[in-house]
């Protein structure tokens, strides 16, 4: 097993039946035309039971644009959606599975952008390119489609025919249907290819370019549509979407509370509530039984994941106990701190989770919370460099096939590279041995995030894992029950003071950055 690759095996079987059973009971929700006709303001041209929706923009009604949140039209005002290269605009509807475009577009000087399945908060999605000047000629451009993590190069899945590029209408086509993404350029297919990574997410769109007339054609995501109908998304989607961004970015401290913080009750006051007990968990939720069944299995199978990279022997116990609530009204109002999408509570053991409409963003707040509270089982009070950065090791964990997969690079890795490019990292020896006051120090808590996250990646991928056994003979000696200082200094502060090792440490972050 190496390092790029370590996977915890994990039984899918049942946790595919929840999922199916969640997609049974999402479609139980039924949708009448008024509901559409709530959501959008664009022209509806199919308003499906279920979901599936057909809408028309001509843009000639300007509150067609309001399909379009937090577009600012331009000063002269123009028949169309005006793009620019340093903005992105998103369409409000949240989709899953298949989706269809049709785009009549006035093309500028610059590449245009169609984003499909972004996710905004997490940053990730497909993009497909058009537009991109070639090296070989002024009047000559390339046509790609790849996946796009905000912050990172674009890992390219197919790149299209090379043809001219000219300021004038061209009429493109995107589609994404099963496992297939195509893109038609006046009637010519230049992308034809496949790709099962996202599966649900937003439109959005970026460039020098202006959309005269847009044709969408999809499913929408039901759980959006239930949040967008009451209310709910529209009152709290700018903070909740700002307070997301914040956290994926590493500049929001999210991790395990100050001691200040004291909640009322050990459970909130539910009137309708779903269950499911596992070995490992014990979810309690007030969304359905399908979220019970879900969140339940996702669990067993971080735990699986957790025990893989520190393996290590429990005494029986109650499960731990995951409280996920539907809104963020009842979240905030049962204590939870404004700027938190979930957390663990070391008092009672119990782990709080916002149900967030985008199952991506809820999985990482899950992997993230769900760390501190494993580890919680193994240590008493773990030093928070090592709980954080594990934490977000953890955070961006993929579930494929029947295993977990870890390691993908955390967008704290940008902030990373950027210390370390401008000099401003601390020494690590120094690091290790960080108190969980200075570790939460408001001005540095943001880099110390990123630090702790980069030195476990180090640890456990460096040359396919060399440093591992260092890691694991420092956590298992904080499992007997040495200080955090005295640990630090016997198991990590030797090793890190060599100055190869600190260069070694250096040329791995920054070329996992340019990857």
């Amino acid at each position: 097993m190496t390092a790029d690759t370590m996977r915890a095996k994990v039984h899918r079987g049942v946790f595919l039946a929840a999922l199916a059973a969640a997609a049974c009971a999402g479609a139980e929700r039924k949708l009448t035309r008024e509901d559409f006709t709530q959501l959008f303001k664009g022209k509806l041209a199919q308003a499906g039971q279920t979901g599936n929706v057909a809408l028309s923009y001509e843009f000639l009604d300007p509150l067609q644009l309001e399909d379009f949140p937090g577009y600012v039209p331009p000063k002269r005002p123009r028949e169309g959606l005006v793009l620019a290269e340093e903005t992105l605009v998103e369409h409000k509807g949240h989709f899953d599975g298949d989706i269809a475009m049709d785009m009549r577009i006035e093309a500028g000087g610059g590449p245009c952008r169609v984003f499909v399945f972004l996710d905004q908060t997490a940053d990730a999605g497909y993009v497909f390119l058009f537009g991109v000047k070639d090296d070989t000629g002024a009047s000559r451009s390339w046509n790609v489609v790849g996946k796009y993590r905000r912050g990172q190069q674009i890992d390219i899945i197919y790149r299209g025919s090379i043809g001219p590029w000219q300021r004038k209408a061209y009429s493109i086509a995107i589609s994404r249907k099963g496992e297939g993404l195509e893109m038609k350029l006046d009637n010519r297919v230049i992308i034809k290819t496949k790709d099962k990574t996202y599966k649900s997410g937003r439109i959005a769109f970026s460039g020098d370019y202006v959309i005269r007339r847009l044709a969408l054609t999809g499913r929408l995501n039901l759980a959006w549509c239930d949040k967008a109908l009451s209310g709910e998304a529209a009152a709290d989607s700018p903070a909740l979407e700002e307070l997301v961004k914040r956290y994926v970015e590493g500049v929001a401290d999210l991790g395990p509370l100050t001691p200040e913080l004291r909640l009322q009750a050990l459970m909130p006051a539910w009137k309708d509530v779903f269950r499911k007990t596992t070995e490992h968990y014990d979810v309690v939720t007030n969304v359905s039984d399908a979220h019970a069944e879900r969140y339940a299995q996702l669990a067993d199978a971080m735990y699986a994941m957790y025990a893989t990279i520190f393996p290590a022997r429990v005494e029986p116990a109650p499960p731990s106990m995951v409280v996920v609530f539907k809104t963020r009204e009842e979240f905030l109002k049962f204590g939870a701190p404004e700027n938190t999408l979930g957390f663990y509570y070391p008092a009672s053991r119990n782990l709080f989770l916002l149900d967030h409409v985008n199952p991506t963003i809820t999985q990482m707040v899950l992997l993230h919370e769900g760390f501190h509270q494993y580890l919680h089982l193994l240590i008493e009070k773990p030093p928070l460099w090592f709980n954080e950065g594990m934490a977000s090791y953890f955070e961006t964990a993929t579930l494929e096939k029947k295993s977990f997969t870890v390691g993908t690079p955390s967008l704290r890795l940008r902030r990373l590279a950027a210390m370390l490019q401008k000099r401003s990292s601390p020494p690590l020896r120094e690091f290790v041995t960080i108190t969980d006051e200075e570790f939460r120090d408001p001005e540095s808590v943001p880099d110390n995030y990123a630090l702790a996250w980069g030195l476990c990646h180090f640890f456990l991928h460096c040359e396919n894992g060399k440093y591992r056994k260092v890691l694991h003979a420092y956590f298992q000696a904080l499992r007997r029950g040495a200080s955090h200082e005295e640990t630090a200094s016997k198991h990590l502060v030797p090793l890190l003071r060599s100055k190869t090792l600190e260069d070694e440490w250096e040329k791995y972050i920054l070329d996992l950055y340019k990857r």
